[in-house]
């Protein structure tokens, strides 16, 4: 069991190495999931290290070899951020349009790096 850990639930998304990465308070658009506006209450905004955030995101990508990922974290008051959940392929419900296209560019990057590799194998 973990600690409750008090501050603002914040969610965040990500693809490697396309550059994508956009953070989102749930309730902010109106949408909620499991009944999170129960315990969490309408969305505090406090402020923290937005850099901060996308550093620790990507070092939790790189070291799990993630590249499409989301997850929560928890903003404390006073700006302290506590990832609580990192997961693969995360359903970007609030910019899957965008992540979309960077999925895209990412797969097309993948796809001509191999095969700049097999034709320099071939020669």
């Amino acid at each position: 069991m973990s600690a409750h850990l008090p501050g603002a639930l914040l969610k965040f998304y990500g693809v490697r190495p396309a550059g994508f990465f956009r953070f989102y308070y749930p309730g902010d658009d109106g949408q909620w999931k499991f009944g999170d506006e129960s315990r969490n209450g309408i969305p505090r905004h406090y402020r923290f290290d937005t850099r901060m955030l996308y550093d620790m995101a990507e070092k939790a990508a790189k070291a799990t070899g993630t590249d499409v990922y989301g997850g929560d974290c928890i903003v404390q008051e006073n700006g302290t951020i506590s990832v609580i959940d990192f997961n693969d392929w995360p359903s970007f419900a609030r910019c899957r349009n965008e992540a979309a296209k960077a999925i895209a560019q990412m797969a097309v990057q993948r796809m001509e790096y191999r095969n700049t590799q097999d034709c320099e194998k071939e020669y």
